[in-house]
């Protein structure tokens, strides 16, 4: 089985890029941070990035985790992930707060290959909290997250989405769903 991410900071394209791999077939593992703050903002929770980012990156973890363990146990031949396990490091790095340790334990040897979007002009909504400046810097600490985790990274250029999610296509290794 080929698992593949499709990582990069903030709004750089990374949904827009899966939801065209489902429509050609293939298997993904949607985001989890945007729905979990969907839901901890209705429930007014502190598991928020904003509130205590120790907690959410834990949290995001683990759910992480266990989305990628469901997916991988059905064994499709290729799976896209909206970013990894790996992905929360970058965000520790910019919030200086620890490493969950599901992450230091299970990020290494995890996937094929990373593809590191390259960025998009930054647009906020109301759930995306940073500006330009900081999703630089989550951008560039992701990028150094999956390099320190041993990972072979693709830069995928700034280009339409059919053309990314082509150059994606021409990277990856084995059989069509």
């Amino acid at each position: 089985m080929k698992r593949y991410v499709i990582t990069g900071g903030p709004c750089c394209g990374k949904t827009t890029i899966l939801d065209m791999l489902v429509l050609s077939g293939y298997a993904i593992v949607t985001e989890t941070a945007r729905p979990l703050i969907e839901r901890e903002e209705k429930k007014g929770s502190d598991v928020l990035p904003w509130k205590n980012p120790r907690k959410f990156q834990r949290v995001v973890a683990r759910i992480q985790f266990w989305k990628e363990f469901s997916a991988f146990i059905r064994r499709p031949n290729i799976i896209f992930l909206d970013r990894g396990l790996v992905d929360g490091c970058g965000y520790c790095a910019v919030e200086e707060v620890p490493i969950p340790l599901i992450v230091r334990w299970f990020g290494r040897k995890r996937y094929t290959k990373v593809f590191y979007l390259e960025r998009l002009p930054y647009i906020n909504d109301e759930h995306r909290k940073e500006d330009p400046v900081l999703a630089a810097k989550i951008h560039h600490e992701i990028l150094k997250a999956y390099a320190a985790f041993g990972y072979e990274v693709v830069a995928v250029p700034v280009m339409p989405p059919e053309d990314r999610a082509n150059f994606i296509l021409s990277h990856v290794s084995g059989d069509r769903v």
